[in-house]
């Protein structure tokens, strides 16, 4: 907090400007080209990194998994590995807010691929500490998942029933909703509207047929603002007889 408070001083030392634009100033007018840091390192960087025991194999009539904060981890690579089962392997949380996958490895650094979460976990993204808060909730018997649902899901719609209740809201769901707004295909938007247009092409071709059958296909088109002309009246056809007003 007095990091990012002073950040965000102005200081007469940089011409009344705060660290934060002095910096940005620095870095727009500077003549050398600034290396980036790859996302993915850094997210190794703040990864959490666990050695589990591989449990399972072919004496228990289970494939080789291992247990990772609360959840079950498993992958086709860890399927055929029954050597090692009995002994530790690194099981790395490389997404710090999607734990439904996990590097593995093994302790001489030999690659296992991603492993993927068991239900109830393998659902929605969520961070550890969400999952750890879920377990929590759960070991005070607050709710229950069942079987093959999502704990996400359970979890969210436990705390918004409660919500008339005065106590505040559990920082856990204010947590949970971050994630998944921020985990949204920003493509979802773009696919409804795709989706929204083959539908109003299907419709107005399906609407042109009918007319073509129907006899109303050749109708031209009316121009915006042109006054409708009458129709002239078909030869034979007979007006009805007028009729006088009668005064009483």
């Amino acid at each position: 907090m007095l990091v990012a408070n002073y950040n965000a001083t102005p200081h007469s030392g940089i011409g009344n400007r705060t660290p934060l634009a002095y910096a940005k100033f620095l870095y727009q007018h500077s003549p050398q080209t600034l290396r980036r840091a790859d996302p993915a390192v850094v997210d190794a960087l703040l990864s959490i990194r666990k050695r589990c025991i591989v449990r399972g194999g072919s004496q228990t009539g289970r494939a080789p998994f291992v247990e990772f904060y609360y959840g079950r981890y498993t992958n086709e690579v860890l399927h055929n590995r029954h050597d090692l089962v009995g002994s530790e392997i690194w099981v790395v949380c490389h997404k710090e807010d999607d734990c439904r996958v996990a590097l593995a490895s093994t302790l001489d650094g030999m690659s296992l691929g991603v492993l993927r979460a068991a239900p109830p976990w393998n659902i929605s993204p969520h961070s550890l500490s969400v999952r750890a808060a879920i377990r929590q909730a759960c070991s005070r018997g607050q709710f229950t998942i069942p079987a093959g649902g999502d704990a996400i899901e359970v979890f969210m719609r436990y705390v918004e029933s409660h919500a008339h209740h005065r106590l505040p809201v559990h920082p856990a769901y204010l947590e949970a909703r971050r994630i998944l707004c921020a985990a949204a295909d920003p493509s979802l938007g773009a696919a409804m509207l795709d989706a929204a247009k083959a539908r109003a092409q299907q419709a107005a071709s399906g609407a042109s047929g009918d007319d073509s059958t129907s006899g109303r296909g050749t109708r031209s088109p009316v121009r915006h603002g042109a006054a409708a002309q009458p129709k002239p009246a078909a030869p034979g056809a007979t007006l009805p007889p007028r009729r006088m007003a009668e005064s009483r």
